[in-house]
């Protein structure tokens, strides 16, 4: 079933999924039914039939969003890619269109981190550390 997979990229990508799978539920070997729910997971329909809020994912840009880390981060990245498609028009996100997507992700994370660190040296450059460790002693 692997094997009808042209891009090897997305072949291995299946093939761990499985496996990883095949372990959690105890399976001493990968069985199909560990691989068809990923390969299954591939949308096959055409980009002109999805309405205008919903895209067709190639392949190896799904590769791409499968080595973010599961969770948080990559519903994070995915949601950051299809807004990067929904303001350009695209209706097919391809690995180019990932990659964009991703890269205004990590951009907006930069900006944050450098928007905190401003924000904590204003504070420890204007507030006295000695005002902020006073307290009041009740007598």
């Amino acid at each position: 079933m692997l094997q009808q997979t042209q891009d090897e990229s997305v072949r291995e990508n299946l093939r761990h999924r499985a496996e990883k799978k095949a372990r959690s539920e105890g399976a001493s070997r990968v069985e199909e039914h560990h691989i068809v729910g990923f390969v299954n997971a591939t949308p096959s329909s055409s980009p002109q039939s999805k309405a205008a809020h919903e895209f067709y994912w190639q392949s190896a840009a799904l590769a791409r969003l499968m080595r973010v880390p599961e969770g948080f981060m990559r519903d994070a990245s995915k949601q950051r890619i299809e807004d990067y498609a929904q303001q350009h028009n695209i209706h097919e996100i391809t690995l180019s269109v990932a990659g964009k997507g991703l890269a205004e992700a990590r951009q907006s994370m930069q900006s944050t981190i450098i928007r905190v660190s401003l924000i904590k040296l204003h504070f420890r450059i204007f507030i006295p550390s000695s005002a902020a460790t006073n307290r009041i002693r009740l007598t």
